[in-house]
């Protein structure tokens, strides 16, 4: 069974409880929409964790987000997996590149991580910010060329950040979760390349997170505190 989850910001507890709480077990898979925070600062806590979440034998697929770090993220060994590269962050654990299409249990996902930090204002980089949340021109032409090859058609997408044809989900959203009637979606080049995407791609979900938010609509699922079985 595979399930999909949203934003951890290293609430490690959260995700064990998510995985009790839906019977998640060994042969299962778990899909997070990024900004994890599983791998952070390299210390005693972080590692004994990642050791005891690879243990229990279910497989974890982490697409980035924005609050990564990724001096650490981009130094694991990589190998191929489900047709394309992998880094592997414990043999259980990965990390699914941008830009990548991944053929699992026969679907095809198509996954395109990365954001831009409101809050870059308030952060060190180097420290709690790194300027590789940012895609780059090279990941964004991968992603197209990855599309072109599949005749722009994939079964589900997963994205940290979301195109603006999901904007109505994420103000409806905003509205109903916390009172905000006039948020408006950052257009920035990530959200204008997903947009783009979006116009001509044929797909059956896109899974994002990135915006604290639990809301579906029409195609487009957003995720934060929910786990849901993917491909629902």
């Amino acid at each position: 069974m595979n399930y999909i989850t949203g934003d951890l910001h290293g609430e490690t507890k959260f995700l064990l409880n998510q995985i009790k709480l839906h019977s998640i077990k060994a042969g299962d898979r778990v899909f997070l929409c990024g900004d994890t925070g599983l791998v952070w600062n390299n210390s005693y806590k972080e590692i004994e964790f990642l050791n005891i979440l690879n243990d229990m034998g279910i497989e974890i697929l982490i697409v980035d987000g924005n609050h990564e770090n990724f001096n650490l993220l981009y130094r694991f060994p990589t190998e191929v997996r489900y047709g394309n590269e992998v880094g592997v962050i414990r043999p259980n654990i990965i990390h699914l590149k941008r830009g990548l299409i991944y053929t699992i249990d026969g679907k095809s996902i198509f996954v395109m991580g990365g954001a831009v930090s409101r809050d870059e204002y308030k952060r060190l980089i180097g420290v709690d910010w790194w300027p590789e949340e940012r895609q780059t021109y090279a990941e964004q032409e991968r992603a197209l060329n990855s599309l072109d090859d599949v005749n722009w058609t994939v079964d589900y997408v997963i994205t940290h950040t979301a195109p603006a044809q999901a904007e109505p989900l994420i103000k409806r959203g905003m509205a109903e979760q916390y009172g905000k009637l006039k948020f408006n979606l950052d257009h920035t080049t990530e959200v204008q390349f997903l947009t783009n995407v979006c116009k001509d791609l044929k797909f059956k979900g896109w899974y994002f997170g990135h915006f604290h938010l639990d809301k579906s609509m029409w195609k487009f699922h957003c995720l934060w505190t929910q786990t849901k079985p993917f491909g629902t």
